[in-house]
């Protein structure tokens, strides 16, 4: 159970895991802290870091009482690969988020 203010991932940190928001709200922010996204149940995060190797995009923080379930990145890449809709609806995101990149 994750409390208001818990910061599940942060920007710059190595990716090794994909979130499913189970319960609660969640605030997405920028390098200078500035809130740009909101999550709730049924959104997920974590995915660019996995499917891009590259670092934490954006810091991940809890608005109040939350729940998330977690998947580690060997199960997370199994999973897509198994699934090759998922995996390109996934990598889509990825971009978005990314801006485009």
């Amino acid at each position: 159970l994750l409390e208001a203010g818990d910061v599940v991932v942060r920007e710059g940190d190595k990716g090794e895991q994909f979130f499913l928001v189970a319960e609660g709200q969640f605030e997405v922010l920028d390098a200078q802290g500035a809130k740009v996204g909101e999550l709730g149940p049924g959104d997920h995060f974590g995915e660019v870091a996995l499917l891009r190797d590259v670092p934490r995009t954006a810091t991940v923080r809890a608005v109040g009482n939350a729940t998330v379930l977690v998947l580690q990145k060997n199960d997370f890449i199994a999973g897509i690969a198994a699934d090759l809709g998922l995996s390109a609806r996934l990598e889509g995101l990825a971009g978005e988020r990314m801006g485009g990149a």
